[in-house]
């Protein structure tokens, strides 16, 4: 029988980056050490990872539901409080259930896929009802400013995604676990999910097919990807190119925008302007970010 584990030990071995050139800084610093001891807690469980990615579905549009609450006057200021803390609940879930998998010995590619489109049915309803706000409380011109910041985070939080995996692809011999994949595999796979997966499945597999792999390959210019050797020079040299180029991108994803919306939310229990405030660093700083970051190729392959 082996030794048994303490709590804090799990707690240590829960806090499994990716890669430091990659983790966003507040996802590193903050809402995976919180995850972590979540991990902890449900690694000895028969939880699985997935379980955690429903819960994080669950909590996120129960944090919809009470900013609806507060937009529409149902319930008082005290919502905006609650709302950004059940945001956040959801976010340190959904770092939780990638952290468990990889505890566990590495994830799948459906449930990687599942835990994107729940990481989009959370978001876009709550910036929803926070657009409403905005509206409500400064009229249109404001209401523009989060649609475009809105836009914005969409396309930026979809390339950056995808230039994690090219960068992981290019400098992490077998990074498959990561999420990195060819497109001959995905293919694959949805073929044989047709011929006997769910038609959750399949609907998740056509989802992503057409449209994350799609989308990104648009908007980035690289679908799924066409991997090669990686050798240790190759890794170096391709580090050396693009790493602080990935470290500067780093702040533009998913839990980076997280961070701020729910920041800006919790606001607006002692300011009206804490959500107008978080549009403007979308606007005026992440969006001239991404475009001077985009004109930097890290999407190719080759270093």
């Amino acid at each position: 029988m082996g030794a048994r584990v303490s709590f804090v030990q799990r707690v240590r071995d829960s806090i499994v980056l990716k890669s430091p050139d990659v983790e966003e800084p507040i996802d590193a610093y903050f809402h995976r050490r919180l995850a972590a001891l979540v991990t902890a807690a449900v690694h000895p469980t028969p939880l699985r990872p997935d379980h955690i990615t429903w819960m994080s579905l669950f909590i996120g549009w129960v944090a919809s539901a009470v900013m609806a609450l507060t937009v529409f006057d149902v319930v008082g200021d005290y919502g905006y409080i609650a709302a950004a803390a059940l945001l956040l609940i959801s976010v340190v879930l959904d770092c939780a259930d990638g952290q468990l998998a990889r505890a566990r010995g590495g994830g799948t590619r459906m449930g990687r896929i599942l835990d994107g489109l729940v990481d989009s049915a959370v978001l876009v309803p709550f910036y929803v009802f926070m657009g409403i706000d905005i509206l409500l409380r400064h009229g249109w011109p404001y209401f523009a400013l989060a649609a475009v910041a809105g836009f914005g985070a969409w396309i930026q939080i979809m390339v950056y995604d995808r230039a994690k995996s090219v960068y992981l692809a290019n400098t992490r011999p077998g990074a498959h676990a990561d999420g990195v994949e060819t497109m001959e595999e995905v293919l694959a796979e949805y073929e044989e999910i047709k011929r006997s997966g769910t038609l959750f499945e399949r609907f998740m597999m056509h989802t992503y097919i057409n449209g994350q792999l799609k989308l990104s390959e648009k908007f980035s210019g690289s679908g799924a990807l066409n991997l090669r050797e990686v050798t240790e020079e190759s890794a170096q040299a391709y580090r050396a190119r693009f790493r602080p180029t990935m470290r500067l991108a780093s702040i533009l994803g998913l839990g980076t925008h997280m961070f701020f919306i729910y920041g800006g939310v919790l606001l607006l229990g002692w300011s009206q302007w804490g959500t107008v405030a978080t549009q403007v660093v979308f606007v005026t700083l992440f969006i001239p970010m991404f475009l001077v970051i985009s004109r930097i190729k890290v999407m190719n392959q080759a270093p």
